[in-house]
């Protein structure tokens, strides 16, 4: 992992931790989650509702095939953010309805990130799922600073990027861009 400057990290509002293979990493290089939890940073674990509650997380993000909703929700509790990932309207409101506090919708665009993804729905596709329900919808995959206005016109609330920050020459200034956009 290529390490973030420190004023890429100071721009980040939220820091997702990501589980893979068996293994817990950080977005953002030698950070554990109690320097990051707190009134300035929101931190949600990726996949793994026991590893939430083991650290003290704000919250968990799953996907279909993590714990369903309801029981993320159950163990976490009615304060913990809970989201989803979504691919559909259908879906959306399923997850919703089991207690979802937010949705993941994509893939947003074509990404390099993540292998074995769907066709890309596009704004269209983020704008029909936002259409269906009453909570944020963060449109993720593929997401640079350039596709920002036109995900928010379809009704996005947020973005969630990794490669046009990672793959960055800069990350400071790629989040900063992303932040000016977001704006």
């Amino acid at each position: 992992m290529k390490p973030a400057s420190q004023t890429a990290a100071e721009a980040l509002e939220e820091l997702q931790w990501h589980h893979s293979a068996g293994e817990c990493e950080a977005s953002t290089p030698n950070q554990k989650p109690s320097t990051v939890t707190g009134e300035a940073h929101t931190c949600l674990v990726n996949d793994r509702v026991d590893l939430a509650l083991a650290v003290g997380a704000d919250g968990v993000h799953v996907g279909g095939d993590d714990l369903p909703v309801d029981v993320a929700r159950r163990l976490l509790g009615e304060h913990a953010l809970v989201g989803a990932t979504c691919r559909n309207p259908e879906a959306a409101r399923r997850a919703v309805d089991a207690g979802a506090s937010y949705l993941g919708v994509g893939p947003a665009y074509v990404t390099s990130t993540k292998t074995g993804l769907p066709d890309p729905m596009g704004p269209g596709g983020v704008e029909a799922i936002a259409r269906a329900v009453s909570i944020p919808v963060i449109a993720i995959a593929g997401v640079t600073a350039g596709h920002v206005p036109e995900l928010l016109d379809a009704g996005a609330w947020g973005v969630a990027v990794v490669g046009a920050v990672y793959g960055a020459a800069d990350p400071a200034g790629a989040v900063a861009e992303l932040l000016e956009v977001l704006a």
